[in-house]
């Protein structure tokens, strides 16, 4: 039956799996001739190849494939490359490619050099035909200058690579090396001078392969001697955080080491070579940072010298390296915690080479920190505190502010690529059936590619987070830190929390203009669709099921362009009736969890980064000396309004640094107003009526803004236990109300100012030209928040309810206010075309509230009105 003489090619097919499944089931089982006989039959049957060679693939793990199996393998395989069957050619290339990757992977990094083998595969043949004829081909054929073309030759050379070294017998060594060697060389020049049409990561990966088939070849040390170490450097110099890259000069130079060629792992080559790798010491890639230190810890270079002369003492790259290579989990954290500790600056000192190396270890313990696991974090920023104490301050500035730049770069692109949602990465060009082995070679080339998704948000953070350890230097360096925080401000902050950005983006995206374009295209073949049935054309079933298909993909598509787009919009209404937002979304239109799981995760993120930065300025000492002064205290005071209690301390905190005498006395008060355990304790002893105020009288016009601008704030937020929820809203401003109604009418109207200072643009003599000019005027792009805008109107009716009759002078504002903002919502609504779909409902909300606060005012302020 093996045979295969008068059997279908399917029943042979189904009869060698049965085969391979016996021998993988029953191998301890079968006796040693049955399995030898077995395997014979196979490899002597007349089945197609690809069948022989999935039986082949099917037995590759076990323990007999090398005594039992290969043995018949190679002549079967000698024999089909001696026919003119190119397809079986490439099938039998492709299996013993498969076969050798198996059974002789490449070494992960240099540490697997001393074990590094051949895996014999001896066709026993002396005539140029065969594999090693196959193999030889190919290679002189792309070893001449500008002979890699396309990317169809690159699967064959790297196949004929990879082989290489195990073949038995190379035809003429001599030329296979230079080949070879030529490879390397043609493939260098066109990568260096960026001149080659083919991916580069493929090209690096065939000359990763050139430089393992050397490694395997060389007998004593002529691996150097074919390619220099000048070429390797220029390589690192051009693709320095190249992981490829890194792997053929981390093989390279292990190699030298082993065989001691001091003149390749010199200082001069590691001064070379330092000075391109040091920055992937920082790299948020563990593989990178491994293969960096691996590299550098093989040259030579001399220590301090020492007293005591330890000789077992550890070189800077050798402690990185060994705490790098620690594994990840909470049973061996502690070991990788003490190689750190080795890192601190007055113990590393003594164990820095002598050169340019001073920034290694801090180098190293910034990249530490992109390492996932939270019980190494705040022991890093405690190393790099003792580095910003220790080194010049010059030197450990420079490197730091460069870090921190990138670092926030990093975030901002983040937030960009969120919000732009690029399109989909254009999809790789599917490969033909029969192209088995170019499958392979790509699988080859991302064995170099790292799963690793660095978290630069976090990163960032512990940055600041180290800065609290040494604010002086950060003080001193204020034109740096500034900015940043600015540019945190604006760029990041702003995006994720609209209640504090000072304006908000409502115009519609191209994406959702074009969905729309998509969905009136939709909507017209639709309705030819039924034209072209009423005019009495009548459907075959085939016809009428191909016209139900397209409906139903036309639907489908048209379903997922919507949810794209409620996706991209900032939902701004609904957020001041939480509870029964959340029960109307559950009635009604399903929301997707991953999106408010999503939303929550990047405020929260976003609220921590801000409380890091603030934390940093309200360890300063000269406020009024810091770049951007007045700026700052103004962010300050606005962030007082803020609604998380956290943030509402911290800027207190750093108001607090400038030491107001007006604000002192009275700071444990603040400080206690500020603590959600003992707001309502404080709020009932911290007086402030004219009888029995506590603040003084040349005191109370400083201090009642900063009062003022902490309660609006607590106003909108939980202030103890029990005090969430819609429910408890109404209470905790009642509470706020009572205690403001100890002002006075002008220090109420400062009060309406604060809450509406947003606003105040509204506030006009000429209404009727206000609102023209609003109408006129009107930027989408720049618009008030309309979040911002609902909670003020929401506050109004508070304020008219419990200070209605403290605010009468300030009534003309308000109305102007109101008029303002209605002709706003009225303005956007007429161009609602323009408007993104998710702005359309909370515009018509607020047009609604402005109304309706309006018809309120006019009934309950009628006596006032008429007076005028």
């Amino acid at each position: 039956m093996l045979r295969g003489d008068h059997l279908p090619e399917a029943v042979g097919g189904q009869l060698l799996e049965d085969v391979s499944s016996l021998l993988v089931t029953c191998t301890t089982v079968l006796p040693v001739e049955t399995t030898v006989k077995l395997v014979t039959s196979v490899f002597k049957t007349k089945y197609p190849e690809n069948l022989v060679y999935s039986f082949t693939r099917a037995v590759l793990d076990l323990p007999i494939f090398e005594k039992d199996v290969l043995p018949s393998l190679l002549p079967y395989c000698h024999q089909v490359m001696c026919g003119r069957d190119q397809a079986s050619h490439q099938l039998t290339i492709h299996l013993l490619t498969h076969v050798t990757q198996q059974k002789a992977p490449p070494p992960t990094d240099g540490s697997e050099l001393a074990q590094l083998q051949a895996y014999m595969m001896d066709f026993g043949v002396t005539k140029k035909t065969g594999i090693p004829n196959q193999i030889m081909s190919v290679l002189k054929k792309v070893s001449a200058p500008d002979k890699v073309k396309g990317v169809g030759d690159l699967p064959d050379v790297w196949s004929a690579l990879v082989l290489l070294p195990h073949v038995r017998p190379i035809l003429d060594k001599k030329e296979a090396i230079q080949c070879v060697t030529s490879l390397f060389m043609n493939l260098l020049k066109s990568v260096s001078a960026d001149t080659n049409e083919i991916s580069k990561g493929e090209i690096l990966h065939i000359m990763y392969h050139c430089l393992l088939a050397l490694l395997y070849m060389q007998e004593d040390g002529e691996m150097f001697e074919w390619i220099p170490q000048a070429e390797v450097a220029s390589l690192l110099s051009h693709y320095p955080e190249n992981i490829t890259v890194l792997e053929m000069a981390d093989l390279y130079f292990t190699q030298a080491s082993l065989d001691g060629s001091t003149s390749v792992i010199s200082e001069e080559s590691l001064l070379q070579v330092y000075q391109s790798l040091e920055r992937n010491l920082t790299s948020p890639y563990s593989k990178v940072r491994m293969l960096t230190l691996r590299i550098l810890s093989q040259f030579s270079f001399r220590l301090p010298a020492q007293e005591d002369g330890d000789p077992n003492r550890l070189d800077v790259f050798r402690i990185c390296l060994e705490a790098e290579l620690v594994p990840l989990n909470v049973q061996d954290f502690r070991r990788k915690l003490l190689f750190l500790q080795k890192l601190q600056f007055d113990i590393v000192q003594k164990s820095i080479p002598v050169g340019p190396f001073t920034l290694v270890p801090l180098r190293y313990l910034i990249g530490a920190l992109h390492i996932n696991f939270k019980l190494l974090w705040e022991p890093l920023t405690k190393l790099i505190a003792s580095h910003a104490a220790g080194l010049d301050k010059t030197v450990f500035w420079e490197l730091y502010i460069q870090t921190l730049q990138d670092a926030a770069q990093k975030c901002e692109e983040a937030i960009y690529k969120t919000e732009n949602k690029p399109r989909p990465e254009e999809e790789e060009e599917p490969m033909e059936e029969d192209d088995s082995l170019r499958q392979l070679f790509v699988e080859s080339c991302r064995s170099h590619d790292t799963a690793e998704k660095p978290d630069e948000v976090n990163f960032r953070f512990y940055l600041w987070k180290s800065m609290h350890l040494f604010p002086e230097l950060c003080e001193k360096r204020n034109r740096d830190v500034v900015p940043l925080f600015f540019d945190f401000i604006s760029k990041e902050y702003y995006n994720v929390d609209l209640s504090a950005a000072p304006t908000q983006n409502i115009l519609k995206k191209e994406t959702q203009v074009s969905a729309e374009a998509e969905e009136e295209e939709e909507e017209v073949e639709e309705e030819e669709d039924e034209e072209e049935e009423g005019e009495g054309h009548v459907l075959t079933r085939a016809e009428s099921k191909k016209k139900e298909d397209e409906k139903i993909e036309r639907k489908r598509k048209k379903s997922e362009s919507k949810s794209e787009m409620e996706e991209d919009v900032h939902v701004d209404d609904g957020h001041k009736k939480g509870g029964k937002q959340k029960r109307g979304n559950a009635r009604g239109k399903m929301v997707k969890p991953g999106k408010s799981d999503g939303s929550r995760l990047k405020s929260r993120a976003a609220t921590s980064g801000l409380l890091v930065h603030l934390e940093l300025f309200s360890k300063f000492t000269s406020p009024k000396s810091l770049y951007r002064e007045a700026e700052l205290r103004q962010l300050y005071e606005q962030l007082l309004l803020h609604k998380n209690g956290k943030v509402q301390r911290v800027a207190f905190s750093c108001i607090m640094t400038y030491k107001h005498r007006y604000l002192v006395p009275y700071r444990e008060n603040f400080e206690n107003l500020l603590d959600d355990a003992k707001f309502k304790t404080e709020i009932v002893l911290f007086s402030i009526d004219h009888e029995n105020s506590i603040i003084s009288t040349e005191h109370r016009e400083q201090v009642l803004p900063i009062l003022m601008r902490i309660l609006y704030g607590k106003m909108h937020s939980k202030t103890g236990k029990d005090s969430a929820g819609k429910s408890n809203s109404q209470f905790r401003r009642s509470i706020v109300f009572r205690f403001l109604n100890g002002c006075s009418g002008d220090e109420i109207i400062k009060f309406m100012e604060m809450v509406f200072e947003n606003f105040k643009h509204f506030v006009t003599d000429d209404v009727l030209a206000m609102v023209c000019k609003t109408e006129k005027e009107l930027d989408l792009t720049k618009m008030i928040p309309l979040r911002k805008m609902t909670g003020a109107l929401n506050t109004v009716d508070m304020i008219v309810k419990k200070l209605g009759h403290l605010i009468e002078g300030y009534l003309p504002s308000l109305e102007c206010i109101l008029l303002g903002l209605t002709a706003t919502c009225v303005a956007c609504l007429e161009r609602r075309e323009e408007v993104t779909p998710g702005a359309l409902k909370p515009l018509k909300n607020l047009r609604q509230l402005c109304i309706a606060q309006i018809q309120q005012n006019d009934v309950n302020f009628i006596g006032f009105f008429l007076l005028l």
